[in-house]
């Protein structure tokens, strides 16, 4: 599926803002925070298909949808990438994922230590490019509350997957033990890319909450859309690996309330196993979609989906000014 016409537009000036951030620093460091950005291979030769930078685009999107320029919104949809990076970094050092967007992740090139210092960096990036909201003359109050607004939903996120890692060997999930995981793990930080960017543009505190919690649901959304591709769809990225680490994704929960109790048993059989392999997750896709639960996750995204479509509408800006954004929405959830 071709990309929206509106990320050719906002694509080159989130590269010129990431590449003044980055290409000021010296350090081999700093070219392995451009390895996961997606700038440059292992060697540091230049990419040319960079991953999709989505949350710096719903960030820009938001702020613009409200009228700002987009100069003023850049540092905020840098700081959301790196914030997100950083938490890709640690989490695939956490779940040892040996590939991500079809290359070696960070820590296998060069390590956990160095990942972890990586990912630390990255983090450290975000903020320092937050904080450069006032150079684009955003009010200091305003840059104070975006600071902690991104450090609320990172730590949301640490919090989710904190409890999802110590999950790991529990078979009894109930969905709102896996949207709560969810919200923080995906939830968190998208809401959080839409209210920057609502925040910037000056929007009302209802129109910043209704924006952030559009982006949490958009992240519910996307997450499960991305397992039910693991699962049916041939994508072999990180989704799949989360089913070998015992993730317990939308189908399982979904399978545990649609199940027989004889096939409930046989679920819990293949997660109580020391080690997953391919084949289990062939086993678990094909019970999943006996009891129905592929349809019934499917139609949890499409819920979630116009959720986040409504809460964009409750806004109260004009169809034309939300379409960009909502089109950038139907472009994530249309990715195999």
């Amino acid at each position: 599926m071709q990309p929206p016409t509106v990320l050719a537009r906002i694509t080159p000036a989130l590269q010129g803002h990431f590449h003044t951030l980055l290409q000021s620093r010296s350090e081999p460091l700093y070219r392995m925070a451009e390895y996961q950005l997606g700038w440059v291979d292992e060697h540091g030769t230049p990419e040319h298909s960079p991953p999709l930078l989505h949350h710096a685009a719903a960030c820009l999107l938001a702020s613009e949808a409200l009228g700002a320029r987009p100069a003023q919104a850049l540092p905020a949809a840098t700081a959301l990438e790196l914030a997100y990076q950083f938490v890709c970094v640690h989490t695939e050092v956490q779940d040892g994922t040996p590939t991500a967007h079809k290359r070696p992740t960070v820590w296998w090139v060069w390590g956990p230590a160095q990942a972890i210092n990586a990912g630390d960096s990255l983090h450290a990036l975000a903020r320092l490019s937050l904080a450069g909201l006032a150079d684009a003359g955003v009010p200091a109050a305003t840059v104070l509350d975006c600071l902690a607004r991104l450090d609320a939903a990172c730590l949301e996120l640490c919090e989710a997957q904190y409890t999802d890692l110590a999950a790991e060997e529990r078979v009894d999930v109930t969905l709102e033990a896996y949207t709560k995981v969810v919200e923080g793990k995906r939830g968190a930080l998208l809401g959080c890319a839409l209210e920057l960017g609502a925040l910037v543009a000056g929007a009302t505190t209802a129109q910043v909450e209704s924006f952030r919690r559009a982006g949490r649901r958009l992240g519910l959304a996307l997450q499960a859309h991305a397992e039910i591709a693991a699962l049916w769809n041939g994508d072999h990225e990180a989704p799949q690996d989360d089913l070998l680490n015992k993730w317990k994704g939308l189908p399982y929960v979904l399978a545990l309330r649609l199940a027989q109790p004889k096939q409930q048993r046989e679920l819990a059989a293949v997660y109580r196993k020391r080690v997953l392999e391919p084949p289990d997750v062939a086993r678990l896709a094909a019970t999943f979609e006996d009891v129905g639960a592929r349809a019934s996750a499917q139609d949890m995204v499409e819920q979630w989906e116009a959720e986040a479509v409504r809460e964009l509408d409750a806004t109260g800006l004009p169809a034309h000014q939300l379409a960009p954004l909502k089109e950038l929405a139907s472009y994530l959830l249309a990715l195999d």
